[in-house]
């Protein structure tokens, strides 16, 4: 998908990649040289890397964080990563993120999506924090959906911010960014 004065790109691979190893990394890199992202969205995380036969999660784990932290240093781009909640144990499900518990400690900003009701389709999410932050950050307390798609409109605890949606936050119109074509980098 492109937005307006190349604003945005989407480099789908819906087999996944593993950017641990050179040729799927150079690939992403031509798209990082090619776009130069201020914001890359990668996920789900668990298609964005392999572990190797006899490799703990903690060894693929940290060699994944090393790969980031140097293409973030490199390219100058934010990461927003998403990435799975273990399934659910006698009815309760952990939202610590799957894997290794470096990906507990490794982020400025950790949150969890998370419905506040079983109904579907979904139409609200509350963005939990888990494990703290090291940073203050501006993400609403809530998304709710309007429609069948785009927008979701943020809700902030604070007065102030109270339904104050994504398009005043982007400054991209909605109808630019949902009438683009899709296409393959």
């Amino acid at each position: 998908m492109v937005w307006p004065e190349g604003r945005g790109a989407v480099w789908h691979r819906p087999g996944g990649v593993d950017l641990r190893k050179r040729s799927d990394r150079r690939q992403f890199e031509e798209v990082l040289r090619q776009h130069r992202p201020e914001l890359v969205c990668l996920g789900p995380l668990y298609k964005a890397f392999r572990r190797r036969a006899g490799e703990t999660d903690e060894q693929a784990a940290a060699e994944m964080q090393e790969i980031l932290d140097d293409l973030r240093t490199r390219y100058g781009f934010a990461l927003v990563m998403e990435h799975h909640a273990p399934k659910a144990q006698g009815g309760v499900r952990d939202l610590a993120p799957f894997g290794s518990s470096l990906w507990l400690r490794w982020g400025e900003i950790r949150m969890s999506l998370t419905p506040p009701d079983k109904s579907f389709p979904v139409r609200s999410l509350e963005l939990l924090p888990f494990s703290g932050s090291r940073v203050e950050h501006g993400w609403p307390d809530r998304i709710d959906r309007s429609g069948n798609g785009l927008p979701w409109r943020g809700y902030w605890a604070e007065a102030n911010n109270e339904g104050r949606d994504m398009q005043e936050i982007s400054g991209v119109p909605w109808d630019e960014m949902t009438e683009q074509g899709e296409f393959d980098v």
